[in-house]
């Protein structure tokens, strides 16, 4: 049975010029009976680019600690990186949505996330989302 895992924290994405798709994130995270630090990383490819949108397909690992136990949970995510301008930088929103991959208490989990911040463009575009990011994990 999948539990509920709810995360807050702040992420950053890197987009290359040839589709690469990297970033990190450091949340912190609970379930109804235990809370833990967390580590986030993805990497894939962008899947479709038009305009200010980027769409991303990325495999996401993230590392949940409670002192000495912990869990990690490999996530298959769908993520929409939106610019809110077409200049070198300003404001940006993140949407994205997926299952976790593999068993577990959270194995069959379905994922969602949101999120603003901010991007900047140059040999990478990054979006750095710090504002109300949140990801959820519901089984």
């Amino acid at each position: 049975m999948a539990a509920t895992l709810n995360c807050a924290g702040s992420i950053t994405v890197n987009i290359t010029g040839n589709g690469a798709v990297d970033g990190k994130g450091t949340l912190r995270c609970a379930t109804p009976t235990t809370s833990y630090d967390g580590q986030l990383t993805l990497s894939g490819s962008v899947t479709s680019s038009s305009g200010l949108v980027y769409q991303t397909k990325t495999s996401d690992r993230l590392s949940i600690f409670s002192g000495s136990s912990g869990e990690i949970i490999d996530l298959s995510v769908n993520r929409r990186l939106e610019k809110l301008s077409d200049t070198a930088s300003g404001n940006a929103t993140e949407r994205g949505t997926g299952l976790v991959i593999g068993g577990g208490p959270f194995g069959g989990a379905g994922e969602t996330e949101s999120g603003t911040g901010t991007f900047g463009t140059g040999m990478v575009t990054t979006f750095l989302i710090t504002g109300n990011y949140i990801l959820d994990l519901n089984g």
